[in-house]
């Protein structure tokens, strides 16, 4: 979920800076460990999922790198929070605008730590079973003018 707030028309053009707040979240809940149920679970409970139900992110600053046709691409800086650890972030994403349907859409990656966030990292079977400290997050989030 999440929200797209413009205080003027959106010009797509490079060096345009998006006057917006790019604002969303996803649930802890939906996040895959790639060890299993067992570790699923571990991780879910690391990053305490009970009391943070999710991790979000808000933009300050969104500026247009480059366009092609109706896509480009966007340097957003803002604010990332996981378990309730707020981090600073800068993330390119890939952006469409469909004027037609009203939508505008995000999809981009980057890899965060554990350890960024002052998480430990989850074993089980006394320590044989370990995950990684990496978290790979994937952006794809599209908004609908309204």
């Amino acid at each position: 979920t999440g929200s797209l707030t413009t205080l003027k028309e959106i010009k797509i053009e490079v060096g345009e800076t998006l006057y917006s707040n790019l604002e969303f979240s996803f649930p802890v809940d939906k996040m895959e460990s790639g060890r299993g149920p067992i570790m699923d679970s571990k991780v879910k409970k690391a990053l305490i999922s009970d009391v943070h139900p999710l991790i979000t992110y808000k933009s300050n600053e969104n500026k247009i790198m480059a366009v092609d046709g109706d896509k480009f691409m966007l340097e957003s800086v803002g604010t990332i929070t996981v378990a309730g650890v707020s981090k600073p972030l800068t993330v390119t994403f890939n952006g469409f605008l469909n004027v037609e349907m009203n939508t505008i859409s995000f999809d981009g990656t980057k890899d965060l730590t554990m350890t960024m966030f002052n998480i430990l990292k989850p074993t089980a079977f006394f320590g044989k079973l370990k995950t990684k400290d990496e978290l790979n997050v994937k952006f794809n989030v599209s908004f609908i003018k309204q």
